[in-house]
């Protein structure tokens, strides 16, 4: 086995993590027609289930865009600009963990919050 181009590593990441994306939109399916199917009494804990495998298949699509939009770029011994990336991810939690995680971000609480900052939800 060879050396690969980063770009051709981005490129076949970004590929697997889409098609993650299709395998749960598939899953998210069949569990609809499972939870119909059942009659079951408890449809909410169902759906919630059927949710967490939506937000899965957005949160492996986000991380696909993330990685395809990297893939373009001619990267090099001086990194990424990253910041074209993130703005191509749609959720926002997995944007701000990811500018964090790459530097793009002040302090561990996502972008624009300072350490101390309160933070109403």
């Amino acid at each position: 086995m060879g050396l690969a181009a980063t770009a051709d590593i981005f490129a076949a990441l970004a590929l697997e993590l889409e098609r993650a994306g299709q395998l749960c939109d598939q899953l998210e399916a069949v569990m609809a027609k499972l939870v119909e199917a059942s009659g079951t009494t408890a449809p909410h804990d169902a759906m919630r289930d059927a949710q967490a495998v939506d937000a899965l298949g957005q949160h492996l699509r986000g991380l696909a865009r993330f990685s395809e939009t990297l893939a373009l770029q001619p990267g090099g011994p001086a990194g990424y600009d990253v910041g074209p990336a993130l703005q191509t991810i749609t959720l926002a939690a997995l944007a701000a963990r990811l500018a964090v995680e790459t530097g793009q971000a002040s302090g561990a609480h996502g972008p624009g919050h300072e350490e101390g900052e309160l933070q109403l939800f």
